[in-house]
C-alpha cells in the first residue's frame, strides 16, 4: 500500500464512522476531472484532494476544481493526513451541538454565533478570527474561512429570523476589513 493509499483508507474509515456520504471517483480520462473524494457531511459539500504525507502540492487541474467548489460555497481542500480532514470536518461539518434555539450547528458555527450574541454592537473581523482560533496554535485560518463559515451559518439562522451581516470587504488582495453583527430579520413563512 502506498503512503497516499494509507491516508485515503484512514479518511474513508473516518468518513464512514461519522455517517458521511462519500464518493471516490476513479479517473479514467473521460468526462470532467475532479478531486479524490466528494463527500456530504451534515448538508455540507466537501471536496478533498489526498496527497502522500509531507506533500501538499495539487496539479493545476485539481487546484481549478478546488477553486470552483469554493466559489460555489462548498468546502474544498488538500490534505496529507487524517488529522487535517478531521479539523475541516470539525470546523465546518460535524454539527454536533444544538443551541437553545434548536438549530443544528457545527463547533465553529456555534462559536461564531455565541461570540456575536455577546457582542450585540458587532465585532471586527480580526477580533472574531482571533477569538475563534486563539487556542489553536496550528491554525492557518484566513478571513475567507470565517466568511465561508458565516455564509453557512446564515442559512441556518434564517430559519429563526436572524442573520449575520458585515459592513466590510472580505477577500481579495487587500485582505479583509470590517465587522460582523447579528441582526433580526423576518423569519420565512410557510
Amino acid at each position: 500500500m502506498t503512503p497516499e493509499s494509507h491516508v485515503k483508507k484512514e479518511i474513508k474509515e473516518y468518513l464512514a464512522s461519522i455517517g458521511a456520504y462519500q464518493f471516490w471517483p476513479v479517473q479514467t480520462g473521460f468526462g470532467a476531472s475532479t478531486v479524490d473524494c466528494l463527500a456530504c457531511i451534515n448538508g455540507c459539500f466537501f471536496a478533498i484532494e489526498v496527497k502522500r504525507p509531507g506533500t501538499m502540492q495539487a496539479t493545476p487541474r485539481q487546484n481549478l476544481t478546488i477553486r470552483q467548489v469554493t466559489a460555489a460555497k462548498g468546502i474544498a481542500f488538500i490534505t496529507d493526513s487524517l488529522e487535517r480532514v478531521k479539523k475541516f470536518v470539525e470546523d465546518f461539518g460535524t454539527g454536533v451541538d444544538l443551541n437553545p434555539e434548536g438549530i443544528h450547528l457545527s463547533k465553529r458555527e456555534k462559536q461564531i454565533y455565541e461570540i456575536l450574541l455577546r457582542n450585540p454592537n458587532g465585532i471586527e473581523t480580526d477580533a472574531l478570527r482571533d477569538r475563534i482560533y486563539a487556542r489553536d496554535p496550528d491554525a492557518t485560518c484566513q478571513d475567507k474561512t470565517i466568511h465561508v463559515q458565516v455564509h453557512q451559518l446564515n442559512k441556518k439562522l434564517a430559519t429563526i429570523g436572524k442573520r449575520i451581516v458585515s459592513n466590510g470587504h472580505f477577500g481579495g488582495k487587500h485582505g479583509s476589513c470590517g465587522e460582523y453583527r447579528l441582526v433580526n430579520v423576518p423569519a420565512p413563512t410557510e
